[in-house]
């Protein structure tokens, strides 16, 4: 069963195409597995060739961005699918098509694959890095902003999700929040993919790493995108394995000139981890409302693991507003939390 914006778009997609020369007298269309927002993907098959049409509502989404990143990553050589036909006023892109073999896959099928993609996934971040990309293009990963993705977990997981007391939610979080939205933007920026894990990695034909979704890039903090690989919220790897992996990144860092050269490993590790606490405050909301608010019970499996990295930041860390927040995750939080999942899921 197909919708009108499927149909629109389709139809654009198979006259774009049969312009280039592709004379085929029709494609079929099959959907792919979308992300977390209001677009959708689907995949165009004609003989031995596939495309990927995106679907990105101009209500609800811009693919502006997406289109000026992809094109100035491209040219950097990153692994972004190139873009083979643009209509931005309906919304629509046709795009290379990457194939469906997620990094998360093949790590579930095969966690010693790790050694492989990791440091691949590591060089392809450096890269990214060191785009020379606009700030003017990226929206800046500021202390408002920060702040914002951290109270998604107030919002849709304690208070609506864990029907927490309001005020109690506040007073607990405030404390931790504000100081990591002060002091996290403070540290060495550049681009930020923003969502650089196992499911927006693409293991291409060749073997090489494909990049994907990264329309929500910004200019921040550059532990951002390092952390959201090491501790993914889909799957979970040792801590001496992530500190490993992150000491490669490290040493790639400082010789593309990343980081000062005063910076020291074991300062680094210890502000990546406060990063880390802010993204998984962020996601662990964002899981809670896409079930809430979009009906979306896919990720409500994946909290505990997102909310347990942030108990062992703080197994690591002495940060006294962390360690009260941790005891109150512990005490409120997550006795409450495998009702809300289960519910969902039902």
């Amino acid at each position: 069963m197909t919708d009108m914006r499927q149909q629109l778009g389709y139809q654009w997609a198979c006259d774009f195409l049969n312009q280039q020369d592709h004379q085929i007298s029709s494609y079929q269309i099959t959907p792919v597995a979308g992300d977390a927002s209001f677009r959708r993907y689907f995949r165009l098959h004609a003989h031995s060739k596939t495309w990927i049409l995106m679907d990105a509502p101009p209500e609800h989404e811009s693919i502006h961005t997406f289109i000026e990143i992809a094109q100035s990553w491209r040219t950097m050589g990153l692994a972004v699918p190139e873009i083979y036909g643009i209509n931005q006023q309906a919304g629509y892109l046709l795009l290379e098509d990457f194939g469906d073999h997620l990094l998360l896959t093949c790590l579930q099928q095969d966690p010693q694959q790790a050694s492989q993609w990791y440091p691949q996934a590591i060089d392809q971040l450096i890269l990214l890095q060191t785009a020379d990309i606009s700030t003017k293009t990226l929206p800046s990963y500021n202390s408002a902003l920060m702040l914002r993705e951290m109270q998604l977990f107030s919002d849709w997981l304690c208070i609506q999700g864990l029907q927490l007391d309001k005020n109690e939610v506040e007073t607990q979080c405030r404390p931790l929040m504000q100081t990591l939205a002060h002091t996290l933007p403070k540290l060495p920026c550049g681009p930020v993919h923003r969502d650089y894990h196992s499911r927006n990695l693409l293991i291409k034909p060749d073997q090489s790493l494909g990049i994907i979704d990264f329309q929500d890039a910004v200019h921040g903090p550059l532990c951002y995108d390092l952390m959201s690989i090491l501790r993914d919220c889909y799957i979970h790897w040792p801590f001496a394995q992530q500190k490993a992996w992150a000491q490669h990144y490290f040493v790639q860092a400082q010789k593309s000139n990343l980081l000062p050269e005063d910076t020291d490993f074991n300062t680094f590790w210890k502000q990546a981890l406060r990063m880390s606490v802010q993204r998984h405050l962020k996601a662990s909301g964002i899981f809670a409302r896409l079930y809430l608010r979009d009906h979306k019970t896919g990720y409500l499996a994946d909290i505990p693991t997102t909310l347990n990295y942030i108990q062992e930041a703080a197994t690591h860390l002495p940060d006294a507003e962390l360690q009260q927040f941790s005891l109150w995750m512990q005490t409120q939080v997550y006795p409450r939390l495998a009702d809300f999942i289960a519910q969902g899921q039902n």
